[in-house]
């Protein structure tokens, strides 16, 4: 066997042979696999880039609410200790 014929250990083992490369996936899969055009294949990449993208958006917006939030939740806490704060140095009670 040359270096050039190596092909690296996947999830099933060394795969050595390529006609044995897909003979673990069911039939309908190895099937599915051989109808492909280069249009799917295409397609299929844009589908993955556009889910990875979704994915990054989708994570911004997350820690944006969070952001927003916390800083209104933390902006209403410190006005109500600078209230506390004037009341008791101006001795007002409520």
């Amino acid at each position: 066997m040359a270096d050039d014929d190596f092909d690296p250990a996947g999830p099933y083992g060394p795969i050595y042979n390529p006609v044995e490369r897909f003979a673990h996936l069911p039939p309908t899969t190895r099937k599915w696999l051989e109808s492909l055009r280069e249009e799917d294949i295409d397609e299929i990449k844009e589908a993955v880039r556009f889910y990875h993208a979704t994915r990054t958006i989708g994570k911004f917006w997350k820690w944006l609410i969070i952001t927003v939030i916390g800083i209104f939740v933390g902006a209403m806490q410190f006005g109500e200790a600078v209230m506390k704060m004037f009341q008791w140095l101006f001795g007002r009670h409520p």
